[in-house]
């Protein structure tokens, strides 16, 4: 039947029928709002340039950005529950907001001035925003005077006619300059979208208007009903992830792969090449966006370091996507090619003979073809379930000028299109259905199998793509139903390549829709070129077809029944390293010095005390004090649900006080008004009204076991007083008063916030018997809601100057954090590949292996359960708490086996290249290997001291918040020390392997070693690029020297070594004795790590060769 001309006549006509009655009816599924975009980015551009000129705003030198946007929490609540899509449209036609807009900013690096102006899509100004610098001087009006600039200032060019406004909140606030900001809020009286309101915000810096804003204020209990809403697709989507990782990927990739390394059949070069291909296609996507990325940047970083992290973030990603895409090509091809004889070599399907094939041409035009059929079905699916059933889905512009403002407009639909084609195709379809195939054929009842796995694959890859914003939450599980029933027929009758081709086609017409409808001047380039490139399959069938001469039938040799794996070889016996001795181990005395000094060294480093106090109560006391505090305040605490965790306190006030204003005034603000270790106490519902479960009351009790702070945090429509500013005031300096603390303080501001049925306020004071902390101030806040004093904390006001430092500080280390994962993936990921391979020719310790990967998963089991504290203290009360907790524990169990797994997997394949010392070589070699850690240890530790430290001496308190503090402090160094053990093992052998016993390559892999060394160096927490420097680069010498003079010849010291140097980190948290049970978790830890550290030792060290395990 496909080989009749008249079926391709009659499936074309068809095919073109439905692309024709889609486009036709689009309208009608979707709910396409029509914008009066009058407005491109030039003239934004342009615009906003003038009114810079004309309004004086800053900087000097500016550069531009602009993006067009549209607010999606305006825009959910209008249609969900402000009257719909025809209230949103109206919004766009007169209403009194506009959702969508024209936003240019006005930038430099380095300075703190910007300015951010907004547009109407027909190009009338909107509003604007101009940030000044805290200690930007300016006068300190009085409100009134403040309001009446305001006032003045909303005529031309913005024409906001404030009759129909009424005022509702006022605001103030003197910045450290001397300069006093106002905030004044309006409201519409006239108009409404459900429970939303329309208002105006004018701020006044000075005496200068610095912002005129309209926004729609939505309700807090909307974006609690949403979030609750959008819980349900997440869990769909998370459940999807799941299935996906465990059935595809441990399944498929690993099993399948695994199988099929074993028989030879796998191929790697081409999806080695396409998965690379298509991950630099994202890079380049990524890279595309340029021009908008600059709407994110912080001023308070370099515009280098921007663009450095942004690069360095992408390069990342290719690498990550070009190994999962070449794991999961490398899969899906060698599955079919094994399960079904008869289809097509997909590699070879653009070979010269395989793309002018009558059958190539066919699979080709019919991915074409089906793209008018699904798209008849995706427009007849949305029409009949938005119009007659009610669902929802987000109106939306088919003009986009984004996607005009990348650098190619064409490249970032084109690229996302083939990924999703290409990736999901394999992964999605062949995969599964492929794997079903052979486990029939092994099993029987083949096509009991495959029926099995298509309702499975279906399954999946709905709920894969169920975190879109639809209504109900399963609507693109039961959409996706028919495609993914295509997709899955076309892989089972004809291969990949009509299913990559319509997938392609299918999402590149959707992306590029913005692309088509544009008017802009030239984008018929941009629009030819997409045609072009979207095209490409038939272009080399075609290309194919005019060089061969002729159509031609499918030769046989290129059906996957051809191909044979390749003959099995002889098995070749790892060449023998050179022949020499291995290096000698130091004596006893040399050993014992280096020891001896570096523990000594690591003991001088370690002795500064901490600053923080320990916890002298545990849960039970601090849980006891919480109930007490809300008995008093009349509030029932059995009446809700009860978590609590410790809260260390260390944080960016500790490190300003302690490196700006010097120890002494650190230990004096310590407690007062630098936070201390403590317990936070939560009482929350999970049951009831959604949006009356944003009540929450918190007390937090110090390490004391006194209560302190206590938040109540009430719903956003809970009625209460609507207090006036000076009887607020009053309130306030009545709790503070309470505290002990009036006569010293200054108020800094006063934050009116008008809610639906009460008026809250935040008054802020300074405390002028503290002075000035080098720019910093201590400060007092004071929440009031309605005639509640909700809460009271003091903190540390950090300058604006530092906290931009900070910021670049961070951003930079943020880059070299980059760098350090990348090298730390490609080691797991190659390290992983050379392990299955390795397993499959024998080479690989299964005991080892099943050790390391059965207490890994127990480690992190028992570490989850007892955890469970610290994950009930952290979730929302907008969704539901089973979802969260099943999230939570199966995602806990799934990422701990998988971690589990990866290390044993590594473990196993280093144990086979790293044994074999002789047993009469152990005990100096154990003894070597202790001092070598200890040695490495003391110099890392006293270089890290002779660095300025950022931060003050702190206790570890992270098992403190564990059922079981002490177990968690045992468990805990288990996890830290297989990472670092497996690691130098796979680094030692892998120099092994690449210089045949450093014979060869020497200078490279030593520089290697070095890199390596520095981006993975043990035990470091740097404070800045220079010593994140330093240490790295002398861990990097460190790790090349202990290879050259006794890694490379005892490879298994190694692990002896890493014990080393973490069995005294963990002691000396112990002795801290920070928390209950510290001490004690600490010995079991260490003990049970030098356990670990001596029997994996002497595994590695047997009187014999081990014997290698398959």
């Amino acid at each position: 039947m496909f080989r009749k001309p008249v079926f391709w006549a009659a499936f074309a006509a068809f095919a073109v029928a439905c692309a024709a009655f889609a486009v036709t009816n689009f309208p009608r599924a979707f709910s396409i709002v029509e914008l009066d975009l009058e407005m491109d980015r030039a003239t934004a551009l342009s615009e906003a340039r003038r009114l810079a000129g004309e309004l004086d705003w800053g900087p000097s030198d500016f550069r531009q950005a602009a993006s067009f946007r549209v607010d999606d929490r305006v825009r959910s609540f209008v249609e969900l529950e402000g009257g719909g899509p025809d209230a949103f449209a109206g919004l766009l036609a007169d209403g009194p907001f506009q959702p969508y807009q024209w936003v240019v900013r006005h930038f430099r690096g380095g300075e703190v001035r910007e300015a951010e102006v907004r547009f109407r899509p027909d190009g009338t100004p909107y509003g604007f925003r101009e940030r000044l610098s805290e200690d930007e001087p300016g006068p300190a009006l009085d409100p009134d005077a403040a309001r009446a600039i305001a006032e003045d200032g909303i005529g031309v060019p913005w024409n906001v006619t404030l009759d129909l406004y009424a005022p509702v909140e006022a605001s103030q606030e003197e910045h450290p300059g001397g300069r006093v900001d106002h905030t004044f809020v309006y409201e519409r009286t006239d108009v409404q979208a459900g429970e939303g309101r329309f208002r105006l915000r004018l701020v006044v810096s000075g005496d200068r208007l610095s912002e005129l804003t309209h926004l729609l204020q939505v309700p807090e209990a909307f974006d609690r009903r949403f979030e609750r809403m959008r819980s349900a697709n997440e869990g769909i989507t998370i459940a999807g992830s799941f299935a996906m990782l465990l059935v595809y990927g441990v399944g498929g990739l690993g099993v399948g792969l695994f199988v099929l390394l074993r028989q030879r059949r796998v191929l790697w070069r081409m999806p080695l090449v396409w998965g690379a291909s298509i991950a630099f296609a994202q890079l380049l996507s990524g890279l595309n966006q340029w021009p908008l990325l600059w709407m994110g940047y912080d001023t308070a970083t370099s515009e280098t370091s921007f663009a450095i992290q942004q690069v360095t973030t992408q390069i990342a990603a290719f690498l990550a996507f070009t190994g999962v895409f070449t794991l999961s090509f490398m899969a899906a091809e060698s599955l079919s090619r094994r399960a079904f004889p008869e289809h097509l070599q997909f590699w070879r399907v653009w070979s010269r003979e395989g793309a002018r094939s009558w059958t190539v041409l066919g699979h080709t035009v019919a991915g074409y073809l089906i793209v008018g059929i699904d798209l008849a079905f995706l427009v007849t699916f949305y029409w009949l379930t938005i119009g007659y059933l009610g669902w929802w889905s987000p109106s939306d512009a088919l003009v986009n000028p984004d996607s005009l403002a990348t650098v190619l407009p064409w490249l970032s639909p084109l690229a996302i299109s083939l990924q999703a084609g290409f990736w999901e195709e394999c992964l999605f379809r062949a995969v599964p259905l492929a794997g079903a195939a052979l486990i029939g054929d092994r099993f029987g009842n083949r096509r009991a199998w495959i029926a099995g796995a298509f309702v499975l694959q279906i399954v999946i890859f709905g709920a894969g793509h169920a975190a879109y914003p639809t209504q109900p939450s399963y609507a693109r599980l039961i959409e996706l139903i028919v495609p993914s029933t295509i997709f899955g027929l076309l892989y089972l009758r004809f291969g990949l390549l009509p299913a990559i081709v319509m997938h392609f086609a299918f999402d590149a017409v959707l992306f590029g829709i913005p692309l088509f409808v544009s008017s802009a001047p030239g984008a018929w380039v941009d629009q030819s070129i997409f045609g072009l490139i979207f095209l490409i399959p038939l272009w080399v069938v075609g290309s194919a077809r005019y060089r061969g001469g002729g159509w031609i039938e499918a030769p046989a040799a290129l059906r996957n029944q051809a191909w044979s794996p390749p003959a099995e070889e002889a098995p070749v016996e790892p060449a023998a390293p050179p022949v020499r001795e291995a290096a000698g181990l130091p004596g006893l005395p040399a050993v014992a010095a280096i020891g001896i000094v570096g523990l000594g060294l690591w003991a001088y480093a370690a002795a500064t005390p901490s600053e923080s106090p320990p916890l002298e109560v545990g849960r039970a006391e601090a849980v006891a004090a919480a109930r007490e505090v809300l008995a008093a305040r009349g509030v029932d605490p059995d009446a809700w649900t009860e978590s609590s965790r410790v809260a260390s306190g260390l944080g960016l006030q500790h490190r300003f006080v302690w490196t700006e204003a010097g120890e002494e005034r650190y230990r004096a603000l310590l407690d007062e008004y630098v936070g201390r270790p403590g317990w936070r106490v939560r009482y929350a519902r999970f049951e009831g009204d959604v949006a009356a479960r944003a009540e929450e009351h918190i007390v937090w009790v110090g390490p004391d076991g006194e209560p302190g702070r206590r938040e109540h945090r009430l719903a956003e429509d809970t009625a209460g007083a609507a207090l006036s500013e000076d009887e607020a005031r009053t309130l306030a300096r009545e709790a503070l008063a309470g505290m002990g603390a009036v006569a010293d303080l200054s108020e800094v501001s006063a934050e009116e916030s008008r809610r639906p049925a009460r008026v809250d306020w935040t008054f802020t004071f300074r405390d002028e018997a503290v002075g000035d902390l080098a720019g910093g101030e201590a400060r007092v806040a004071v929440e009031i809601a309605g005639d509640e004093v909700a809460d009271t904390r003091r903190y540390v006001f950090l300058p604006e100057e530092w906290r931009r430092a900070d910021e670049q500080r961070r951003t930079t280390l943020s880059i070299a954090g980059v760098a350090s994962a990348v090298v730390l993936g490609v080691l797991l990921v190659a390290g992983a590949v050379l392990a299955v391979v390795r397993w499959t020719r024998g080479a690989f310790d299964i005991r080892v292996g099943l050790a390391v990967a059965g207490i890994g998963l127990s480690a992190a089991v028992v570490t989850m359960a007892n955890n469970w504290p610290l994950l009930m203290s952290g979730l929302s009360t907008a969704q539901p708490l089973p979802l969260q907790v099943g999230i939570a524990l199966v995602g806990g169990l799934i990422g701990g086996g998988l971690g589990a797994a990866l290390f044993g997997l590594l473990a196993g394949h280093t144990a086979a290249a790293a044994s074999g010392a002789a047993a009469s070589d152990r005990q100096p070699a154990a003894l070597t290997g202790l001092a070598l850690g200890l040695g490495a240890l003391g110099v890392l530790a006293v270089a890290g001291s002779m660095l300025d430290r950022g931060v003050p001496p702190w206790s570890a308190y992270g098992p403190a918040s564990a059922l079981a503090p002490w177990l968690g402090a045992a468990v805990a160094p288990l996890q830290r020390y297989f990472t670092l053990a497996v690691l130098t093992l796979l680094i030692v052998t892998a120099a092994n392997t690449l210089t045949a016993h450093w014979t060869r390559r020497q200078v490279a892999v030593g520089a290697a070693l070095v890199l390596v060394g520095a981006l993975l160096a043990p035990g470091t927490s740097p404070d800045g690029l220079l010593s994140w420097a330093v240490l790295g680069l002398l861990s990097g010498g460190l790790l090349l020297g202990a290879y050259l003079l006794v890694l490379r010849d005892r490879p298994a010291v190694a692990v002896l070594a890493t014990a080393a140097m973490t069995v005294p980190g963990i002691l000396e948290r112990g002795l801290d004795q920070a928390y209950g049970g510290a001490l004690f978790g600490a010995v079991l830890g260490a003990a049970a790590v030098s356990y670990i550290a001596w029997r994996w030792f002497a595994h590695l060290t047997p009187a014999r060769q081990v014997e290698v395990e398959s």
